[in-house]
């Protein structure tokens, strides 16, 4: 249980994202730039059944506006590499059958597998001023769980590079879930130490959590 807690954790940071490249114009630039995705999953409640469905709504507008200074960016034509993740936590799980089943109505999406967690890519339809993607997932077994949507991007392996304003400064996405609440954090916390730093890191990463009963 302990290796797959920390391994969690170290995914829900990854979906922090890191952009570098040349400055075009870093006159009264904050420190770093932070961009906020929003994400809807709905119903927004805590409790479900085996075959229930979440309705995963995505909305990324091209222009795109700093937290830290205001500094606003255009993502025109921008692959944002989204993806969703999932993972259970009351008990260890590995060579697990897929968490859920995702089916989308706008966009597109490709399955990945993992030995404890589920991860789908998401390529959202770009219609001129905004990313969109919209799905379904269905609930396949019970357990305790959280889902994260997010980004394939890190620091590490995986930059990603914009041209605009204050483009040489770290810039930072996070999942805006259900405009940033806490998401049923309490229920997955325990099998972390409740650590508020860990909760924190939760909802900058959109964090869902839930119980799937029989």
């Amino acid at each position: 249980m302990i290796m797959q807690i920390n391994f969690s954790l170290l995914i829900c940071v990854s979906s922090v994202i890191v952009f570098t490249g040349g400055c075009s114009s870093c006159k009264d630039c904050p420190s770093a730039l932070e961009y906020h995705l929003p994400i809807s999953l709905t119903p927004q409640q805590d409790t479900f059944s085996i075959g229930d469905t979440l309705h995963l709504s995505i909305r990324i507008p091209k222009d795109l506006t700093d937290k830290q200074g205001g500094i606003k960016n255009t993502f025109e034509n921008f692959d944002f590499k989204l993806k969703i993740v999932g993972y259970r936590y009351d008990e260890p799980h590995e060579f697990s059958t897929r968490i859920f089943n995702i089916t989308t109505q706008i966009g597109y999406d490709s399955v990945s597998y993992y030995s404890f967690f589920d991860e789908y890519g998401l390529r959202p339809v770009y219609n001129g001023s905004e990313y969109i993607y919209e799905g379904t997932l269905t609930l396949k077994e019970s357990g305790v769980f959280a889902v994260y949507p997010g980004t394939g991007y890190n620091d590490d392996t995986n930059r990603a590079e914009i041209h605009g304003e204050c483009d040489m400064l770290t810039i930072y996405f996070y999942s805006d879930t259900n405009n940033g609440q806490n998401n049923n954090v309490e229920l997955v916390s325990p099998y972390n130490g409740n650590s508020t730093f860990w909760e924190n890191q939760f909802k900058l990463s959109g964090g869902y959590a839930f119980v799937v009963r029989e």
